[in-house]
């Protein structure tokens, strides 16, 4: 039997830049992260420290704009929810879901997720 997506938002794989900071960091120190995938939930991605899961974070990201719509800044905090070692070493792999993305923030990533869907579809259509 397949199991079931328990995700409530779409996901799609997308690498972007991304600095992660511990939100207990008084220093304001960050981690430079890049995504894996994307959704207006949460986010997996590379980073080059463990995280424990728990940990607040604040995310910082800039997606990808439109002719009529240019690039988007996003920060946000999120919690990781699991953070584990990549298989080929070094850095590690972490879950995080977001704990107060804004309702403009939160479309804006919707938007993202459907038109990198929508090219996605588009590119195997032609093949």
């Amino acid at each position: 039997m397949a199991e079931r997506e328990r995700r409530k938002s779409r996901r799609v794989a997308a690498r972007l830049a991304m600095s992660v900071r511990r939100a207990a960091d008084a220093a304001r120190r960050s981690l430079k992260a890049d995504s894996i995938n994307l959704s207006s939930g949460g986010v997996y991605c590379s980073i080059p420290a463990f995280l424990p899961p728990l940990t607040r974070v604040t995310f910082t990201f800039t997606l990808p704009g439109r002719t009529d719509d240019p690039t988007k800044t996003i920060t946000c905090s999120g919690v990781v929810v699991r953070c584990e070692p990549f298989e080929a070493g070094g850095d590690f792999q972490a879950a995080c879901c977001f704990t107060d993305l804004s309702n403009e923030d939160k479309e804006s990533i919707e938007d993202f997720v459907t038109r990198q869907m929508l090219m996605s579809l588009a590119s195997e259509a032609r093949n």
